[in-house]
């Protein structure tokens, strides 16, 4: 068979195929059992509701939903750095620390709180959360009006390589020339669009129900087709560089609106000013991650595929290094994408639970309020259905001989063991309890500390489970992303902050092989494991410190100072810089040649205390200014980049101004000259004051 390479067409329908299998395997197999799972979480129950009677529903789902939600975003974000890049060797240390403070500075812009919660949230209730990293390579635009231009102004303007003229409109008028005849001017009026590229790495949550994924897969890597749709609008492609008239009629489709409904809790309707305003037609678009061979070369390569609207039409295609999706699972089964959340393992207890509450109030409030029976024609009916407490009952006859009321038995006591027990087994399977939540006094007091701890901590087993399978699943796969995407997009010289220091770095220099490591979930011990480590770490490093000879430079200012922080985000206060001065091994060196000198004068007999205290106050001085120097450098080479752009379109803007300022000037001196030689008879040399009306001006230290 011979390997031919692939036209648009076929590369199409070979998108469009993977596309549907996979949103129909999600269908059918994944979508049922997803929003079964959200209307257990809303609050709803599958046991069926008579009418009289109680509808409560016991909302175990969403409670224990909520319980685990906070215990999961403390393990993370108590963690200043909960995932971090270890390097491959000695070289690496320095970029893995560097990427690691990138990373953080990337989640923190892109509020990475909200993204780690939606995706923790979308794993509990919805089988899997799904987090998108890529670079966003947007355009801003911008419209500007102008009157009154010259030919060259407008030929300046026009030659922009951003601007688009919108509307422009040309007009003469006559005017009177020095000499007293009548010339004829030429100006312009025009609206231009200039749009400006501009990028960034971008990271948000992907809603499940938009997330698909062929049946075969079982993970990212060896999945045949994955992606995600999502809702655009036809101005939202054009921006993104497709024509107008590729996209204005490729319409939307239907998937997903079940499942989104389940999500919202109600139903949304098209957007009905689409008939006035194309441009807000809402177009389905898919962006699936497939590895074609194209090119026919027998070895399939991992693309990125853009179809759009109910045709999905292909837009565009190009080579992708990896699929920037990172897919969080809190119960991730082996050898399966999609593994039971912790929703569907406790949606039948919620309705045993329901059925249980039900019946307990359904039997108190019989039990209240009984039934009777009684002669209609001989006691009031309306006194009957009166239910006021106190009530009287008119009856005819002798008193009492027609009212009869039912007995029924008070057995809602009895209810209650089933529903602890059900309430254990839910515990049992979630690992959340009164006891690990520090609420449950029965069992927590007359409590040794020892016992206390053993209870709470078997109680968070499993919760730091989750966060184990969360932090080694998800988080991974995003900081990997993250490191890759860095790489790529940074610029030569980009600035962070270390250690309370800006610094510029060069990611490009980066290794590309750095492994991630998780820094929180089982086996990383508690809060009170890790501060007393630290604390210990801290007087060893003392200890060493004061060591004399090669053992003490085991140790350094820059560690002991890392140490420090560490034990202040422990107890949660993340801003060290307000308590230690920043250090950094260039500042510790410059430290120790002052110490160095400081110790050269002392035995050339320059014992003085005076001195030696005076040498060490200069020497820390020093220190603090280099500081200070490192930074307003960093500051300045940031400000120096945004300034920059600012600096060339206030030029283009003077050049404009001083062309104006110039042709008045002309203007004005043909007038003052037919002034002088009117007056005075005196002749004055134009073509030198012309010449230097003319010469070259500086403007913002270029010539104008």
């Amino acid at each position: 068979m011979n390997l031919e390479r692939k036209t648009e067409e076929e590369v199409q329908e070979i998108a469009r195929r993977a596309v549907e299998d996979a949103i129909a395997h999600i269908e059918s197999n994944v979508d049922p059992e997803r929003n079964k799972a959200q209307r257990f979480y809303n609050g709803e129950s599958d046991v069926a509701h008579n009418k009289g009677r109680s509808s409560i529903v016991a909302t175990k789902c969403r409670d224990v939903v909520k319980q685990v939600m906070p215990s999961l975003l403390r393990v993370f974000l108590s963690n200043d750095k909960p995932a971090e890049f270890v390097p491959r060797t000695p070289a690496d240390v320095a970029g893995a620390e560097q990427a690691t403070n990138f990373a953080e500075y990337k989640m923190e812009q892109n509020d990475g709180y909200t993204v780690l919660r939606n995706a923790f949230h979308d794993a509990l209730v919805k089988k899997a959360g799904i987090v998108k990293a890529y670079y966003d390579e947007t355009s801003a635009v911008k419209v500007e009006e102008y009157t009154g231009l010259t030919n060259d102004e407008f030929m300046s303007v026009a030659s922009d390589p951003d601007a688009e003229i919108l509307e422009h409109t040309e007009m003469f008028m006559a005017e009177s020339a020095p000499d007293g005849s009548e010339i004829t001017v030429t100006t312009h009026d025009a609206k231009v669009s200039y749009t400006r590229d501009a990028g960034d790495i971008k990271i948000t949550s992907i809603p499940p129900e938009d997330f698909f994924v062929d049946e075969k897969a079982t993970c990212i890597d060896d999945a045949y087709a994955v992606g995600h749709r999502t809702e655009m609008t036809v101005g939202d492609l054009v921006e993104m560089g497709y024509d107008f008239n590729d996209v204005w009629d490729l319409g939307s489709d239907d998937n997903g609106d079940e499942s989104e409904q389940a999500r919202r809790g109600h139903s949304v309707e098209d957007n009905q000013s689409s008939s006035l305003d194309p441009t807000s037609r809402a177009v389905s678009v898919y962006e699936v991650y497939m590895k074609i061979d194209i090119e026919g070369t027998g070895s399939p390569l991992l693309y990125s595929l853009v179809l759009a609207g109910a045709s999905m039409k292909l837009l565009s295609y190009d080579n992708a290094d990896f699929v920037p999706l990172a897919v969080f699972s809190a119960n991730p089964e082996p050898h399966s994408f999609f593994s039971p959340c912790l929703v569907e393992l406790i949606m039948e207890d919620q309705n045993v639970m329901t059925s249980l509450w039900r019946g307990m109030l359904d039997n108190i409030s019989i039990t209240n309020n009984p039934g009777v029976a009684y002669n209609d024609g001989v006691v009031n009916t309306a006194d009957i259905l009166n239910k006021e407490i106190g009530k009287v009952v008119r009856v005819k006859g002798q008193p009492g001989a027609q009212i009869t009321p039912f007995t029924v038995p008070f057995t809602a006591g009895q209810t209650i063991p089933a529903m602890e027990y059900y309430d254990q087994l839910i515990q049992d399977k979630t690992g959340v309890s009164r006891a690990s939540m520090g609420l449950d006094p029965d069992a927590l007091q007359n409590t040794t500390a020892t016992a206390v701890n053993a209870a709470v901590g078997a109680a968070d087993d499993q919760i730091e489970a989750m966060a184990r399978n969360l932090g080694e699943g998800g988080l991974r796969q995003l900081y990997a992303i993250l490191l890759k995407l860095i790489r790529q997009h940074a610029t030569a010289e980009e600035i962070i902050k270390v250690n309370g220091s800006f610094v510029p770095v060069d990611p490009r220099g980066w290794s590309s092989d750095m492994s991630v490591s998780i820094n929180v979930g089982l086996g990383r011990g508690g809060k009170s494991e890790r501060m007393a480590t630290l604390q210990q770490t801290l007087q060893q490093q003392f200890t060493i410190m004061q060591s004399p000879g090669i053992a003490g430079s085991l140790v350094s200012l820059t560690q002991i100072r890392n140490t420090l922080a560490d034990i202040q985000a422990l107890g949660g206060v993340y801003n060290s810089d307000r308590y230690y001065s920043p250090m950094n091994p260039q500042m510790e060196a410059q430290l120790k040649h002052q110490a160095a000198q400081a110790a050269q004068a002392a035995s050339q007999g320059q014992t003085d205390p005076n001195m030696i205290n005076a040498q060490a106050v200069i020497a820390a001085e020093q220190i603090k200014a280099q500081a200070k120097k490192e930074t307003d450098i960093a500051k300045l080479r940031v400000d120096g980049q945004k300034a920059m752009a600012e600096e060339q379109r206030k030029r283009a803007e003077l050049g404009i101004d001083n062309d104006l300022a110039r042709d008045k000037m002309v203007q004005e001196l043909a007038i003052e000259v037919a002034k002088i030689m009117g007056q005075y008879g005196t002749s004055v040399d134009v073509a030198a004051v012309q010449a230097a009306q003319a010469a070259p001006r500086m403007i913002g230290g270029s010539n104008a």
